[in-house]
């Protein structure tokens, strides 16, 4: 299936090669944040190198997206904070990849809780809830109400519990109506929180 428009997105790109391996090699940092693999940082990493030689702002949202995402997945949360902010900071400066702008408020909630900034993680957390809704994008709520409940935990205020069972109750509407089962083992994690089985 042909893209429309996609030959201007990578413009950058000199060979079919190089457009497939900026299109996909940053999906396996977010790939790994799913499969909680901690491995994938070198190739994320692989990613941000070639969209930068290349001096491709739209792919660098991308790749610096997909590191992030491997960062987390390892736990490394300063280097995925740094990441996530400048791919964060760069969509908006250039208007480029802005489709991912829930998607990087939601990975930039994660690893605000990750360094143990909830109420950062909070903020960040509602906005990505914003934006996907105004974006209309389901699979991206899902995620930003995942991320608020994480934050809700953290903090945990005395009417933590109600919230956290609200936004786990969307998010799972919003799972079932995408279709994207990707985010349920972290639903049940959190599930299990609320029931008093989890950590």
């Amino acid at each position: 299936m042909r893209v429309e428009g996609a030959d201007r997105l990578c413009n950058a790109c000199k060979t079919t090669e190089e457009k497939l391996v900026l299109w996909t090699l940053p999906q396996q940092g977010r790939i790994a944040h799913l499969a909680g693999d901690g491995t994938a940082v070198p190739r994320s990493r692989e990613a941000v190198v070639l969209a930068e030689e290349l001096g491709s702002p739209f792919h660098s949202v991308l790749a610096l997206q997909g590191f992030g995402a491997a960062c987390l997945a390892a736990g490394r949360g300063d280097d995925a904070v740094d990441s996530l902010q400048d791919a964060l900071s760069l969509a908006r400066g250039r208007f480029v990849g802005l489709f991912e702008e829930s998607s990087l408020l939601a990975y930039l909630a994660d690893a605000h809780l990750l360094v143990d900034d909830p109420v950062t993680a909070l903020r960040l957390a509602e906005e990505a809830l914003a934006v996907s809704r105004a974006q209309h994008a389901r699979v991206f709520e899902c995620h930003a109400l995942l991320s608020r409940a994480r934050a809700r935990r953290a903090i945990a205020h005395d009417d933590a519990r109600a919230a956290i069972s609200a936004d786990l109750a969307e998010a799972r509407s919003a799972v079932e109506e995408s279709g994207f089962v990707a985010w349920s083992p972290f639903l049940a994690r959190e599930q299990a929180w609320l029931a008093g089985e989890g950590p």
